[in-house]
């Protein structure tokens, strides 16, 4: 009888923690979450981090998720000039097409013809995913960003050219309460 009420109680000593991890530091829900063609999809985090490069006198917010079944993963990436301050501003981000950094030219970082925002798109392929990294048109909107405990929400939406000219249509996307590591470079 002994032996089970331990379990019972590291079980719920794990399940209470596993449920820790979806909550920002205030205990709040982390949430993300669009329609991808019509569909409602709602993503696991699977990394968020800010970017203070003085270099360039920018930041960067990269926001990783990947959906629920893991056939869809979402990056949204946002800049932002001059690099002041720990959190992004509140503000509409346009979503432009950007060049993906080649990781071949380590001297030149070719991400930075990136202005505003990028949302790519990946979809399970094999033993990855195949990245659609070409937006026609969308926006983020951040609403709020606490730079104090490095959290952040807002809303997006977005259309993406896949191969040929199959159209992704992103909807009704929010994000709220991502807690994101703030990093200097």
């Amino acid at each position: 009888m002994k032996k089970i009420c331990l379990f019972v109680f590291l079980s719920e000593i794990f399940m209470s923690c596993s449920k820790d991890n979806d909550r920002n530091s205030n205990g709040e829900s982390s949430v993300f979450e669009a329609k991808v063609n019509g569909i409602d999809t709602k993503f696991d985090i699977e990394s968020a981090s800010l970017i203070h490069s003085k270099n360039y006198d920018r930041k960067r917010m990269d926001i990783t998720v990947a959906s629920m079944d893991k056939k869809t993963k979402l990056i949204l990436t946002l800049t932002q000039t001059p690099a002041q301050g720990r959190g992004m501003s509140l503000k509409n981000y346009p979503i432009r097409f950007g060049l993906s950094d080649d990781p071949l030219t380590t001297e030149l970082d070719e991400s930075i013809a990136l202005i505003d925002g990028q949302l790519m798109l990946g979809e399970q392929k094999d033993n990855g995913y195949a990245l659609f990294p070409h937006p026609q048109k969308g926006n983020v909107i951040v609403l709020s960003c606490d730079e104090i405990v490095s959290v952040i929400s807002g809303s997006f939406e977005c259309s993406l050219l896949k191969q040929g000219d199959e159209i992704m249509n992103i909807t009704e996307g929010k994000f709220s309460n991502i807690r994101y590591l703030f990093l200097h470079e």
